[in-house]
């Protein structure tokens, strides 16, 4: 049964990317779709083996080496399939999808905008992809996910983002026909100011 790990790392860096590691090592993912990451996410292959990807987004002036950009990384403890990164805009921060497959998947990872008709076009435009089945989870900046015509939205219980006293539901999935998970849920953690989300998918992907 594959699993799938989505967490936005809030820029982690240095020691706490070696925590992110340890605590991923311990998940043991087949596949972790991480948002707001640096260029430092390139050790994940130093810290774990396997096969990472990372694609800037926007530019971080004055950033610390290895935190110079922010964007998306995909990590396999196998090799990784069929990469690529589309361009998706957004005001203020420049928005990038990360697509590779997974068996006979494709998954998607995504940092959506705050603006809701930013996210949505965002949302149409990863969807026009023709392969499928296909798999969209990340942070979808929505409190309890988004919605898609033809897709369905996978959002567990719980809450995946905290500020202060505020908790919401921001990282989610939604999949297409052909998809089933199996379970999903958020995990504990206090590296971020979001929790992971685990994915554990079943038959008939």
């Amino acid at each position: 049964m594959p699993t799938l790990l989505t967490w936005n790392i809030a820029r982690a860096a240095d020691d706490r990317l070696d925590a992110v590691a340890s605590f991923v090592r311990g998940v043991a993912p087949d596949l972790l779709l991480l948002q707001e990451a640096v260029e430092d996410s390139r050790r994940l292959t130093s810290l774990l083996g396997g096969e990472v990807r990372f694609v800037p987004a926007f530019p971080l002036p004055g950033g610390a080496p290895g935190a110079t950009a922010e964007g998306m990384a995909l990590w396999s403890p196998a090799r990784l399939h069929d990469v690529e990164s589309t361009a998706l805009g957004g005001w203020p921060w420049p928005r990038v999808a990360l697509r590779c497959r997974l068996g006979g998947l494709t998954v998607c990872n995504l940092h959506l905008s705050h603006l809701p008709w930013q996210r949505q076009a965002q949302l149409r435009a990863v969807a026009a992809h023709r392969d499928r089945p296909l798999l969209l989870a990340g942070d979808f900046n929505r409190p309890g996910g988004c919605r898609l015509a033809g897709f369905t939205a996978v959002v567990p219980a719980g809450w995946s983002f905290r500020r202060g006293p505020l908790r919401l539901r921001l990282d989610a999935a939604l999949v297409s026909p052909g998809v089933r998970v199996a379970g999903a849920s958020y995990l504990s953690s206090r590296l971020s100011d979001h929790r992971p989300m685990l994915l554990r998918l079943g038959g008939g992907t």
